[in-house]
């Protein structure tokens, strides 16, 4: 059901739009919840509100003012938040942006000890973005990517 509407939804908006309503992001939450609403009523009642909210948009043709914009990214942030909570899920590119922050600080560690901080970050950077691509792949195999 949601397929139909995000299909129609798209036919009502140009890319621009579409990219700040993240509707690549909403396809994707969307389809997690059709999986899971049958073992999770919070699942089924975000499903159901989606659908609503959804036809709400189609029906303002591309107008949206702002705080429309922001509404929308609080809902999908809300959804988001309850996926990884309760079932595990991390959003794409999670394991990625905390390697590289760890790797930056691991870094700094490591280039006070080689007294050469630009040679301790970039190894500590290149360690922490091998191991967050590492753990990104594991998790999208395993099923757990939102």
């Amino acid at each position: 059901m949601c397929k139909k509407l995000l299909a129609e939804l798209k036919e009502t908006i140009d890319n621009k739009t579409a990219s700040n309503l993240e509707l690549d992001k909403l396809e994707r939450i969307t389809e997690r919840l059709e999986l899971l609403e049958t073992d999770c009523t919070t699942c089924e009642q975000h499903l159901t509100a989606l659908q609503t909210y959804i036809r709400t948009l189609i029906n303002k043709q591309g107008q949206f003012e702002k705080q429309t914009i922001k509404q929308h990214k609080q809902k999908l942030q809300k959804i988001t938040t309850h996926l990884q909570k309760q079932h595990q899920l991390v959003p794409d590119g999670y394991y990625l942006t905390m390697g590289l922050a760890f790797g930056t600080s691991l870094g700094v560690v490591f280039g006070a000890a080689l007294n050469n901080i630009a040679i301790g970050i970039s190894l500590g950077i290149s360690i922490g973005v091998a191991i967050g691509i590492s753990l990104d792949g594991d998790a999208k195999k395993k099923g757990n990517v939102i």
